[in-house]
């Protein structure tokens, strides 16, 4: 069959698997979020930070919108899921023949990681499908066999889809003024490129950007007692939270701004990167992949830069402490498992044994049957969220609007009411008449007003909704909601 056919053949084929293989939808508070900004579209709802959001998700989902808003999103992200298969399928035929190329999509479908996240109702997916395509469009360019602007075309989208999706270009550009021959048409088309998202910022007056991810290390410097009283559960009104705002106000506590902070999390985000890779591509595959990141490395100077782009998104956001701050590990790589299964795949065609890469894929299975199973749960799919969200749709208060943080915001937007912010302790707050409170587990440990509120007898206590205690001693989910 035609390299070109089976390609399409192979991304057929993957929708079909992740369909039939896929569970259920997994509420993520992102997609909850963007739910919201599509029905605020049809005038239905409201109360989101809908600027911090990138469209291109809410977009997709829009235009399935008549199935239901989980349905929509399942199939986006299921298409998505499967549609990755294109640029694993060309990347892999490209560097190691038709083989590698069957072989990396079959890994594709083994592996729990990709199934479990695939369900989970937010953007991320998407982000999977732009970077392996636009990383195969590349290769293919850097090859003579395509036109560059195809590969930039597609990470021009990488950041309407996900913040970290800014990166998408510049990688692309690195690859093209490395393997293209007219630069400066590699650098034009890399500065339009970089438009949409720089346009969509601009107009949606988003701040959201890569750089914040990186203040928030420095941050973490700061001596935690003194930490947790300016934002954290001590955050309550009280005489040393006083004293730290005189301080600050008069310039003796100052958050540090020194970059080479960052270094101080090299060794402990490196180990945690390890462990995270190890989650969404598996021992076998990350060995693997090592070893073809190794061969490529040393058969070529260009392949050593391949390697490079590969690896340097892994090393920024090794850095980074948020990129973690998910229900599993591997939620926040998975955008790079088809470049590495690439790699892997690679290295096993140029094992010196016909059948090294069947080897590599039925290992694969194996240890996916082996591993444990790998199950995203977030706050917001728990049966405590699913029970206060039909409360409060039949108990809405006077005026209609719930102030909550982000992480109750979910449940106050399922139930049809307006979210208000429920602000740190440092901001003024007056809650209008007929607004009420919902709390969850999360707020006693963020700068929130959640001791204050339910310390204060002015507030009553109307609802309480609870999971029980997880066996293996995670976490008790738990909301409450309250009235003046």
């Amino acid at each position: 069959m035609d390299p070109g056919r089976e390609r399409w053949l192979a991304v057929a084929l993957s929708v079909v698997v992740f369909a039939l293989t896929c569970g259920p939808p997994v509420l993520h508070p992102d997609g909850l979020e963007m739910f919201a900004l599509v029905r605020s579209w049809g005038s239905e709802g409201g109360g989101g930070d809908f600027a911090y959001w990138p469209p291109l998700w809410p977009v997709l989902v829009w235009t399935l919108s008549g199935l239901g808003e989980r349905t929509a999103a399942w199939i986006v992200n299921v298409v998505a899921a499967g549609g990755v298969a294109w640029g694993l399928h060309g990347a892999a035929h490209g560097l190691a023949g038709r083989g590698a190329a069957r072989a990396a999509v079959l890994a594709w479908w083994l592996l729990p990681a990709v199934h479990s996240h695939a369900v989970v109702l937010d953007a991320r997916p998407v982000g999977w499908l732009l970077f392996a395509t636009s990383g195969a469009l590349a290769l293919e360019a850097s090859r003579g066999r395509r036109a560059w602007w195809p590969a930039f075309a597609v990470a021009a989208l990488a950041p309407l889809a996900r913040p970290e999706g800014a990166a998408l270009a510049p990688l692309i550009l690195v690859a093209a003024l490395v393997g293209g021959p007219r630069r400066w048409r590699s650098l034009l088309l890399g500065g339009l490129a970089l438009l949409p998202g720089m346009l969509q910022r601009r107009l949606s007056g988003a701040d959201r950007g890569a750089w914040e991810s990186f203040w928030i290390p420095w941050a973490e410097t700061w001596a935690p007692p003194d930490f947790l009283s300016l934002t954290g559960a001590a955050s309550a009104p009280t005489p040393y939270r006083r004293f730290l705002t005189r301080a600050v106000e008069a310039g003796l506590e100052v958050p540090p701004s020194d970059p080479t902070l960052l270094l101080a999390r090299a060794p402990e985000g490196a180990w945690t990167m390890i462990g995270a890779l190890v989650e969404a591509l598996g021992a076998v595959g990350l060995v693997a992949a090592l070893g073809g990141a190794v061969l490529l490395a040393l058969g070529a100077w260009r392949g050593l830069v391949g390697v490079g782009l590969v690896v340097a998104p892994l090393g920024a956001l090794a850095l980074l402490p948020m990129t973690w701050d998910q229900a599993t590990l591997a939620a926040n790589v998975i955008f790079a498992v088809p470049a590495l299964l690439v790699l892997a795949v690679t290295a096993a065609e140029r094992v010196p044994w016909r059948r090294a890469t069947v080897a590599l894929v039925v290992l694969l299975g194996i240890e996916a049957v082996l591993r444990p199973p790998l199950e995203p749960v977030y706050l917001e799919a728990s049966p405590a969220a699913e029970r206060m969200a039909r409360w409060l749709q039949h108990h809405p208060p006077a005026a209609g609007r719930v102030a909550c943080t982000l992480s109750g915001r979910g449940v106050v937007f399922a139930a049809g009411l307006q979210v208000a912010a429920l602000p740190s302790t440092w901001e003024d707050w007056r809650p209008a008449e007929g607004t009420g409170v919902l709390l969850t587990t999360v707020d006693l440990f963020e700068g929130t007003r959640a001791l204050e509120v339910l310390e204060d007898p002015a507030w009553q206590i109307e609802r309480v909704s609870g999971d029980p205690w997880d066996p293996e001693g995670l976490s008790q989910s738990w909301m409450v909601y309250l009235e003046r």
